[in-house]
């Protein structure tokens, strides 16, 4: 860009300009989103999947599962069935039975559509797939998640323990995929129709650096 223009002159054309180039980069690519709420809690259009592709002509596979981690849940076992880090290990190998499982007696609180998500993922021919998304973030946080073990860069209990985890399984299996990591997104928590906290505060419950 040319910083001596005003901005505010030029950024929808900048805007406009950086989606044209997109859509042609990623017109006709297969793109799959794994993620929580924030990409699986909505369906069409209004999806990040629908808007991904509305703006670049993209095949998009919404596969985000509301209320789920990147880390291991082992005391959660519904719950922790479509944690990242154990879709990776079903992508890899094929093998649906722990998600199918949470899905028949799903715990109290997975929302419906993970039946039907879950169909979707396990239709997919990966090695035909050219971008994975993977964004989690809010519920490792409100988890008490750690962000990193020193002694272990594989310990699936910590954000990216699990992250590094999920994508060596998944790349191991398919080296044709290309793997685009989504940042956690700001949060705010409202109480009483008040901003009660952010996730600008770094411990939450004293217990998270993340």
């Amino acid at each position: 860009r040319d910083l001596n223009v005003n901005p505010d002159d030029n950024v929808i054309n900048y805007i406009e300009e950086k989606i044209g180039e997109s859509h042609t980069m990623l017109k006709n690519k297969k793109i799959l989103n794994m993620g929580d709420s924030l990409w699986g809690n909505f369906e069409g259009s209004s999806s990040l999947s629908g808007i991904i592709s509305n703006l670049t002509g993209a095949t998009t596979y919404n596969c985000g599962f509301g209320g789920c981690r990147m880390t291991e849940r082992p005391t959660e076992a519904g719950w922790n069935a479509f944690s990242m880090c154990t879709l990776a290990d079903s992508i890899a190998s094929g093998d649906w039975t722990l998600q199918d499982a949470a899905v028949a007696d799903p715990p109290s609180g997975m929302p419906n559509y993970f039946s039907s998500h879950l169909a979707t993922l396990k239709s997919l021919d990966f090695s035909t797939i050219d971008i994975l998304t993977i964004g989690y973030g809010v519920n490792d946080y409100m988890g008490g998640r750690y962000v990193d073990n020193p002694n272990n860069k594989y310990d699936k209990t910590y954000v990216c323990g699990a992250l590094r985890y999920s994508i060596e399984q998944i790349q191991t299996a398919y080296p044709n995929l290309k793997v685009v990591v989504v940042s956690p997104n700001f949060a705010v928590w409202f109480q009483n129709g008040q901003v009660w906290k952010t996730s600008d505060e770094p411990y939450y419950n004293a217990s998270t650096d993340l």
